[in-house]
């Protein structure tokens, strides 16, 4: 019943209006390369660049953010830089969601209040960069109750390269008759203090913001 009920809610990722099937959800969920687990015992890992896949070695190609520029909330420009010196957990969204992405913040707040008193940052790009104006960002932030001191709302041109080519996700507009759709996964990426991916959590599981903590504490402290 448990996973009956998280698929159907990780079936919303794929659009805010139309829900795909439980046992759909299921099959695909078990197919997506970057629904990995982190192996106890060994460490956090690094992710292979493209492939996603867990590794122990980070001489070789591993994800790590890219160079790119981005706005806030507050319309304060940021680069690479934002995500050194300090643990980031990094999500996707559009303001004119009016189904998963407002889940998805809860969510994320969630993993806040877990983790709360580290030296980590919570950064939500809008998949929807056009639309979606430092002030759009700073009114959903406001409207869903975000404590924005540690919290960044980001816009930029680069973010589809960010998730497609960085991430080995997906982003895609969908066209309805009124309004704006966007169909993109509700992972949560665990980056470290030097702009490494070290972790990636579904967003919709109960459990989140508890491997959330758990894995952050793993993590080597910063030098």
């Amino acid at each position: 019943m448990q996973a009956q009920k998280a698929a159907l809610i990780w079936a919303l990722v794929l659009g805010c209006q139309k829900p795909e099937s439980a046992q759909d959800a299921i099959a695909r969920s078990r197919g997506t390369l970057i629904d990995q687990v982190n192996e106890a015992g060994a460490g956090v890992p690094f992710y292979t660049a493209k492939t996603l896949n867990p590794t122990w070695d980070p001489t070789q190609p591993i994800v790590q953010m890219p160079d790119a520029e981005w706005v806030d909330q507050n319309a304060k420009k940021h680069d690479r830089s934002l995500f050194l010196g300090r643990t980031s957990v990094v999500a996707f969204m559009f303001t004119s969601c009016s189904g998963f992405c407002p889940f998805v913040v809860q969510e994320l707040k969630k993993v806040a209040k877990a983790t709360s008193g580290s030296n980590v940052q919570y950064v939500v790009f809008t998949v929807d960069p056009e639309f979606d104006t430092p002030e759009r960002l700073k009114a959903f932030a406001e409207a869903h109750q975000v404590d924005q001191k540690n919290w960044h709302f980001l816009r930029g041109s680069a973010v589809k390269s960010l998730i497609q080519d960085t991430l080995a996700s997906q982003v895609m507009a969908r066209p309805i008759a009124n309004g704006r759709d966007f169909v993109h996964a509700g992972h949560f990426y665990i980056i470290d203090d030097m702009a490494r991916l070290r972790g990636i959590l579904n967003g919709t599981e109960i459990s989140v913001s508890t491997q959330a903590r758990n894995l952050i504490q793993r993590l080597p402290p910063a030098l």
